[in-house]
């Protein structure tokens, strides 16, 4: 299943960590304390390195364990985003974005950009 989002827009994950052990929530974790992977359509990470896409980590409000992950996918296709953190879940949360451009949906005839129902249920049913 995938989130749709547009290409250039950013995109936000909400996660939490928990102690598997306890289940508290896990707070004052820093980027830094995450591994992240972002995969562009072509599978290369883009996370790092020349190329790499805007992203941050943060703690939503100190102290909760409740996070979030923001990117912003610049190219239209499939993302998969996924982040890892060694103690609390070393075998990563993943979320799965699609990234179109505005054309793909066209406009209401006010030219901003915004999103009809009638096109947004044709793009589902994958008439555009």
């Amino acid at each position: 299943m995938y989130t749709y989002t547009y290409v250039d827009q950013t995109c936000v994950d909400d996660f939490s960590v928990v102690d598997s052990s306890t289940q508290a929530l896990i707070g004052g974790l820093v980027q830094g304390d995450f591994t992240v992977a972002i995969y562009d359509p072509t599978g290369a990470d883009r996370s790092v390195g020349a190329g790499a896409v805007s992203w941050s980590i943060e703690e939503k409000k100190a102290g909760t364990g409740y996070y979030k992950i923001e990117f912003t996918p610049d190219i239209e296709g499939d993302w998969v985003v996924s982040v890892i953190h060694s103690t609390y879940f070393p075998y990563g949360k993943s979320a799965n974005y699609r990234a179109v451009s505005t054309s793909y949906y066209g406009t209401t005839g006010s030219g901003s950009g915004e999103v009809s129902n009638d096109d947004l249920l044709a793009f589902i049913l994958g008439l555009y």
